[in-house]
């Protein structure tokens, strides 16, 4: 009982100074700084994973980038490309991100709300790099620190996997936007969507 006691208190201390620098630093950089928003409300909920829980499997680093960047995409892509009720787009956005994580194995339940936040705020494609891109790295990078170079825990569990992964998944979304734009910028005649187009395909 007493063991028990000193574990979760260890375990509860480290993940309040740790969550404490993370989520510190982020906010520093997003309003003491002009590089913009660095902030997620879902990075909150991921801090329990990565600092409380980091044996988890979805507290791994490419579960947390790719579990947030997956879900923000498809809310971004249901905002602007689906022009159905709000509650509809929400709905439809939360469960297809879900099936997303879940077919590419990067689950991260914090990861699940993005789409709410993306289409109750109408964020536009900047929110995917930032907070979403920069945000994530800069976390992962805290974990690591946390729990391979100072309590010396095996994190990430399998280094060669995600990266990997990364690769792999990079090379889909590349794929997949350069075919996406290239179709829009055929089919659609608003100026804000070959705009978009054109960038990505340039």
């Amino acid at each position: 009982m007493i063991n028990t006691i000193k574990e979760n208190f260890n375990r509860a201390l480290y993940a309040l100074i740790f969550s404490i620098i993370t989520i510190g630093t982020l906010s520093f950089l997003s309003f003491e700084t002009p590089y913009g928003l660095f902030l997620a409300g879902s990075f909150g909920s991921s801090m329990v994973l990565l600092f409380g829980y980091p044996e988890s499997p979805f507290a791994q680093p490419k579960n947390v980038f790719f579990g947030h960047l997956v879900t923000s995409i498809v809310g971004v892509l249901i905002l602007k490309f689906l022009p159905i009720d709000q509650f509809l787009q929400i709905a439809i956005a939360v469960g297809l991100g879900i099936f997303v994580m879940i077919l590419l194995g990067v689950t991260h339940p914090p990861a699940g709300g993005n789409p709410i936040v993306i289409i109750l705020g109408a964020v536009s494609y900047d929110f995917l790099l930032n907070p979403i891109i920069f945000g994530s790295i800069i976390i992962i990078v805290y974990a690591i620190i946390l729990n391979r170079f100072i309590l010396k825990k095996n994190y990430p569990s399998s280094w060669k996997s995600w990266f990997k992964i990364i690769v792999v998944t990079i090379d889909i979304f590349i794929t997949f936007f350069i075919v996406f734009s290239f179709i829009f910028l055929l089919i659609n005649t608003n100026d804000e969507y070959r705009l978009f187009a054109k960038r990505i395909l340039t």
